[in-house]
């Protein structure tokens, strides 16, 4: 894993010929974990309910006596402490991780343990919203769509999350879509 590194040196490598920066971003690992919070509270007590059945046995060192019980409460154990380390591991990837504007797109890099990159072009941009907290971080709403998922519908939201800049960024997210808008156009 590499030292820290500021968002600008994070998505310069990903610019095309020609391309100019007009906006970088990064998020805090603060704001990662309290955007997050809700998910390691649920899985934490999700493993500690799934694996109260395992409790005696882990503390006395006797074996279950239902094999699929303790399967089962396995289960939950393992999935309650997943979800809580996903949203951990995305506070401890906040610092390697950097949101840029261009003048032809969005890009959302990161490179943790390998490089992610997510770009989107200006047609993407179908929605932009912020919202700033009193510590001075925000987060700045890029594109909300519904999906059809099997308990219903879904609101996506793909966003720059915990940023110090907020109104920057949402007014050059505004200006490139403005820019190639068929409306700007003509």
């Amino acid at each position: 894993m590499s030292q820290q590194m500021d968002a600008r040196n994070i998505v310069l490598s990903e610019l095309q010929p020609g391309e100019v920066l007009r906006w970088s971003g990064q998020p805090t690992a603060l704001a990662m974990l309290l955007s997050n919070a809700m998910n390691i509270g649920f899985g934490i007590v999700f493993a500690i309910v799934g694996g109260t059945p395992l409790g005696p046995f882990l503390l006395d060192g006797s074996r279950p006596d239902s094999i699929p019980l303790a399967l089962f409460s396995s289960l939950f154990v393992f999935v309650g402490l997943g979800i809580a380390s996903k949203a951990i591991m995305e506070a401890i990837a906040a610092p390697w991780t950097g949101y840029a504007i261009t003048d032809r797109r969005v890009l959302i890099v990161s490179k943790l343990f390998r490089k992610r990159v997510l770009t989107f072009g200006p047609n993407a941009i179908n929605a932009i919203e912020f919202r700033e907290n009193l510590l001075g971080w925000g987060n700045v709403v890029f594109r909300q769509e519904f999906q059809d998922t099997s308990d219903g519908k879904t609101m996506l939201r793909l966003a720059f999350v915990g940023i110090e800049d907020t109104v920057t960024a949402m007014r050059e997210l505004q200006s490139l879509r403005d820019r190639t808008s068929p409306t700007a156009r003509a």
